[in-house]
């Protein structure tokens, strides 16, 4: 009899090979809620994540949206600024994750160990990031798992 785990790493393998992408949404207890791209290193490319500041509906919108987008455009590295997935006149910009061997990846980890993830940082409601001065938000809304790109 499988366990509940392997019984839910079945159902993840199942849904990239169906959709070529699975997202993990954790909801946060003591931090903020955050989802992630399961099945993208496969494919050659970085997993994503995005933490703090969306609902789950909007979490797998967003990032279903940016794994299609990269499939195509192929170039996203640390410092990419992303137009159009979170709203027509806010930005996102991806931050190579300094350390993937954390419980934020605790499925793709059961998975797959050796990839590497861009987070998709969200501004404020003036399209500013974390790392700008004026950003609206505390740093707690919106952990950073990797430098700004400065």
């Amino acid at each position: 009899m499988k366990s509940d785990q392997q019984a839910y790493l079945d159902m993840v393998r199942e849904k990239i090979s169906e959709f070529g992408v699975f997202i993990q949404y954790v909801g946060g207890s003591d931090s903020p809620a955050w989802a992630y791209t399961v099945g993208l290193h496969a494919q050659g490319l970085p997993e994503l994540i995005m933490v703090g500041g969306l609902d789950r509906p909007a979490f797998g919108r967003v990032l279903n949206g940016a794994a299609a987008r990269l499939r195509t455009e192929w170039t996203w590295t640390h410092g990419t600024v992303v137009s159009g997935l979170l709203s027509p006149v806010l930005d996102l910009t991806c931050l190579e994750v300094d350390d993937v061997h954390t419980d934020y990846f605790s499925v793709a980890l059961e998975l797959d160990s050796g990839f590497r993830a861009l987070q998709l940082v969200w501004p404020d409601m003036s399209n500013r990031m974390p790392w700008e001065d004026g950003y609206e938000f505390g740093h707690d809304e919106q952990p950073l798992l990797g430098s700004a790109p400065i």
